[in-house]
């Protein structure tokens, strides 16, 4: 008898599955219903609406798949049975011996693993003590009967710190300072993404494995100190620490002075000091008295936090009321003394291993030498000196950084802080994949893990690259591209249901990555989206290319610690030195103190994550587990363990799915097999986002390029820069000037064409890095060469373009090289607005509307030029001269008539600004006193300078010669009303 075939393949190839990957369901749908067109279906159906021809298929097409999946299964059960029985005629008595010595080796190993696991737990719970030998502080007392989950469970709302110790070694493993949720949903949630790798380093290993010996310390965190300000008054040494460097640079000035008169000034000052020294004696030096020194020794004087953080810098600063010869930063190191610091330490900087900066610090402390320090959950990572700083090399980052660049992963980063409230929905889109328990009967328990979870999603069959940069944000009924999805309207088909009831992922008002709602939708569910995030490139790399992620560090795979490290959202900053209670007393900022070591942490101006790619590995894992899970008997499910398989029975696993003979069962299982899930009954938010916008092409193509077009005031750069659902968008404009005032009017991010066009990858990289969404603006002096250099350089940002092309300003051409001008090829979607918000008057718009006809029918320059004199007032210089006023604007050709008028008006103060500084940009027009920058006065501009600006006032434009009609144009249709244009003839 040959041995029995599989019969999996049942379960492969049917017509459903055919069905499902097709792109052409109506197609299919009239194939099904055996009718060559629709025509022919409406005729024989008797129904004139094509649609309801095909909701009748489809609504049939459902029952027959419903019915086929049912008859599958059906024979798929009677098969399995049929198997079982062949295989056990085919040889009983050998299977029977077979699997006697199978359970033989099977309850050895579980009994071993039983008893060790017992012993472990055991460990466990006694090693959970205070910490009296570590800290000589009280510390709280942990009850020994709990587990490390229970225990905390326990402290809703404390701040605590955990440390794991090396009792063997004498070494800390690890410390941490935890807040603990105050609630219990926001605990079990808490404790499902975060608590658990406290002790487990993945679902098999946790931290006894590497070190048996360790004993896990809990203790309250430090005590947090309520900063009142102290005064203090320097004094410690046996020479005032505070007036010591300062009277060693004045003796230092007068040793050197070459001229009799500066000798003369520093023995002035060392009397002065002197007076000042005797009049203090022992009492130290007050901020009154810094005072008297800064005016008498003309000198500054900043005395620094003794940690340096944020923007609250200087606990006292004192500046000379004339101009200073020296500044003096002094660092409070401790209470009522300071120490001169001359060094920028943070520029000399030495990378060393965690041991050398161990041996670093025991030498700073012998030697009594005041420093500050940083720590991660291992230890020490960096210390500071006034002299130097060292730090511990990290290879890992320093590989990731190098994979982010190749990838353009490094582009594709939101803030926790400027993008807070999409940070918050991607938050709620990452759901963590946890424990669940389904029998706590688990002696005959087999166990199946996933390989490499986190890095195996190009199996998933689901895979369709991962969300990047971030373009769009809005309101939507549809899945618009990779992406993050809230839903509403729920329901699921019969085999999702029946899982679901058991693992508790889907419900109403939560969020999911598209691959997940697809995955959905192929199992015959249904849902309403009312929001998403996606962008117009979702990123596609293979971490098998990068070995270096599938290495241990600090006991956990690369890849894994990559996942984690995407996801972060610490928001604040901490720094550490040691010092008294007086000393934290003294700081402005929020600070800790415990055994003499202060603490400050503050809050991030930024805080950069990666979260939606921890999002989609986590879905793509998940999916993979459902996948597996949807084919077995959910009774012979004992526990899912984020990739694990606790079962009995017997099951046929995928590829992705190998067997392992360790079991332990430490991990704490929660309701849910999932983190972050909102109860289905909670109202969904009403995020502050963009409203309802096509973004994507029936095709299901990114709209990437975009057009507006359309004559100058419709709207098309304020509807792009009020655009909610843009993200991190920049405004670009061909001048620094325009850009300028687009900053001040919308708030913006600005930049200049220049910067997109260079060759500078330092340059131009640096934007991609920073924007999302680009609004560049009167692309109509643009080249069709600049549009596709554009076009290729930033391929992952969503590209928009905004100008009236034909009819503005041409482009600007200085070379003898011909060029062609900015086409409309190659945009996704071409958007032309017609409602003009600029003109006020309805004789210029018809003015304006007969010259864009004369100028779309190519009529000659001549011809429109008579056209719009006869239209317009015509003046000479002579009117110009009595009645320009300075808030005018006055456009002419040349610089030679550009410079008449500047000297006709010279006296009036009008500042054209010449040169770019933090304060000011080229290009910017200044009325009033002189501005603190290169400038020059100037009262008559070119037109190309003033593309984009609407004049308020009256605009006089100097007719010397005939204008190019589209110059011309431009020209004219600054104004808002016919008679502010006043033509000089």
């Amino acid at each position: 008898m040959n041995s029995p075939k599989s019969p999996e393949l049942l379960l492969k190839n049917t017509k459903s599955e055919i069905y499902q990957s097709s792109n052409n369901i109506k197609k299919y749908l009239l194939k099904f219903g055996e009718f060559k067109n629709i025509r022919e279906a409406k005729s024989i159906l008797g129904i004139d609406n094509g649609n309801e021809v095909y909701e009748l298929l489809l609504k049939g097409w459902n029952e027959f798949v419903f019915a086929e999946n049912k008859i599958r299964m059906n024979k798929y059960d009677l098969e399995v049975k049929k198997y079982n029985a062949e295989l056990k005629k085919y040889n009983e008595e050998q299977a029977k011996k077979l699997l006697e010595e199978v359970n033989k080796k099977a309850r050895a190993v579980v009994k071993q693993k039983k008893e060790k696991k017992e012993q472990k737990v055991k460990k466990v719970k006694k090693s959970i003590i205070p910490l009296k030998t570590y800290y000589e502080t009280n510390v709280m007392v942990v009850n020994e009967d709990d587990s490390l989950y229970e225990t905390l469970k326990k402290l809703l709302g404390k701040n605590l710190t955990i440390t794991i110790y090396n009792e063997k070694g004498g070494n800390i493993v690890t410390t941490r300072n935890e807040t603990i949720p105050d609630n219990n949903k926001e605990y079990i949630n808490w404790w499902k993404s975060t608590g658990v790798w406290i002790i487990w380093k993945n679902s098999e290993e946790n931290i006894y494995n590497e070190y048996p010996d360790a004993v896990i310390y809990i203790y309250e965190a430090d005590k947090k100190i309520n900063s009142n300000k102290i005064k203090q008054y320097f004094k410690e040494g046996n020479v005032n620490c505070l007036l010591k460097p300062i009277f060693n640079w004045a003796e230092d000035c007068k040793e050197n002075s070459k001229s009799a008169s500066s000798k003369s000034r520093y023995n002035a000052i060392l009397k002065r000091l002197t007076e000042i020294s005797n009049e203090i004696g022992d009492n130290g030096v007050s901020e009154t008295e810094m005072i008297r020194i800064t005016n008498d020794a003309q000198i500054d004087i900043s005395i620094e936090n003794p940690i340096i953080v944020g923007d609250d810098k200087y606990i006292v600063e004192t500046k000379s009321n004339k101009k200073p010869l020296k500044h003096f930063i002094m660092r409070n190191t401790k209470f009522n003394h300071v120490e001169h610091n001359e060094f920028l330490y943070l520029n000399n900087i030495e990378d060393v291993t965690r041991e050398e900066l161990y041996e670093i610090k025991n030498k700073l402390e012998k030697e009594n030498i005041y420093y500050e320090f940083k720590r991660d959950l291992t230890g020490y990572t960096s210390i500071n000196t006034l002299e130097k700083t060292w730090r511990i090399s990290n290879k890992f980052m320093e590989l990731i950084n190098e994979m982010e660049i190749e990838e353009g992963l490094n582009e594709c980063y939101i803030d926790d802080i400027d993008d807070n409230e999409l940070s918050c929905f991607v938050k709620m889109g990452t759901h963590y994949n946890a424990t669940i328990d389904f029998d706590m009967n688990r002696d005959d328990a087999k166990h199946m893990d996933m390989v490499s979870a986190y890095a195996s999603y190009l199996n998933c069959d689901f895979y369709e690259g991962f969300l990047g940069k971030i373009t769009d944000w809005r309101k939507t009924n549809k899945i618009e591209g990779v992406g993050l999805y809230q839903i509403t309207n729920l329901k699921l088909g019969v085999f999702v249901t029946e899982l679901n009831d058991k693992m508790k992922i889907y419900f109403n008002n939560n969020i999911y990555p598209s691959c997940e709602l697809k995955w959905l939708e192929a199992n015959d569910c249904s849902f309403d989206i009312v929001y998403g995030c996606w962008g117009v490139k979702p990123v596609d790399f293979d971490m098998e290319e990068y070995g270096f992620l599938f290495e241990k560090y600090d006991g956990v795979k690369g890849y894994a610690k990559y996942v984690g490290m995407c996801d972060s959202h610490r928001l604040t900053t901490k720094f550490s030195c040691y010092g008294d209670e007086a000393l934290a007393n003294t700081l402005g900022t929020c600070s800790y103190f415990k055994n003499n070591e202060i603490t400050i942490a503050y809050p991030k101006k930024h805080n950069y994550h990666f979260g939606h790619f921890t999002a989609f590995i986590l879905a793509y894992q998940r999916i993979q587990m459902l996948e597996q899970l949807l084919y077995m008997d959910y009774d012979n499910l004992i526990r899912v363990c984020v990739d694990g398989i606790y079962y009995r029975g017997d099951e046929i696993f995928n590829y992705g799915f190998v067997e392992k003979t360790k079991m332990t069962f430490n991990n704490i299982a929660g309701d849910s097999y999932v983190s972050n899930i909102i109860d289905e009954d909670e109202i969904g938010i009403d995020w502050d986002c963009g409203e309802y916008k096509k973004c994507y092409t029936e095709g299901g193509v990114a709209y990437k390029r975009e057009l507006y077009i359309g004559e100058g005031g419709n709207g098309k750069t304020h509807k792009n820069l009020t655009d909610k659902g843009l993200i991190r968008t920049l405004y670009i404009a061909p001048s620094w000037k325009l850009a300028e005032k687009k900053r001040q009017e919308y708030g913006v991010d600005v930049e200049v064409w220049y910067n997109i066009l260079t060759i500078d990858p330092a340059k131009w990289g640096k934007i991609k890095r920073r924007y999302n969404v680009f609004v560049i603006d009167e692309v109509s002096m643009m080249t069709e060469q600049n549009k596709v250099d554009i076009f290729e350089k930033f391929d992952n940002v969503k590209l928009i373009f905004c100008g009236d092309i034909g009819f503005q300003a041409a482009l600007f051409n200085t070379s003898n090289e011909p060029v062609i001008e900015i086409t409309k090829k190659d945009f996704d979607i071409v958007y032309e607005e017609k409602v003009n918000y600029r003109y006020k008057c309805e004789k210029l718009k018809k003015i304006i509307a007969y010259v864009r006809d004369m100028i779309y029918w190519g009529r000659p320059d001549l011809e429109i030029n008579n056209y719009v004199k006869n239209n317009c007032i015509n003046k000479t210089n002579e009117y110009v001269k009595q009645n320009y006023t300075i808030n005018d604007m006055i456009l002419s050709r040349s610089h030679i008539v550009k410079d008449m008028y500047t000297e006709m008006f010279k006296d009036m103060k009008k500042w054209y600004v010449t040169k770019n500084t933090r304060l000011f940009k080229n290009g910017q027009i200044i009325i009033g006193d002189e501005p603190d920058t290169t400038c020059e006065i100037r009262h008559s501009y070119t037109i190309h300078s003033i593309q984009g600006e609407t004049a308020e006032h009256k605009l006089f434009i100097n007719m010397e010669k005939t204008y190019n009609a589209r110059l011309l144009y431009t020209a004219i249709s600054r104004a808002r009303k016919l008679e502010q244009i006043i033509l000089i003839v």
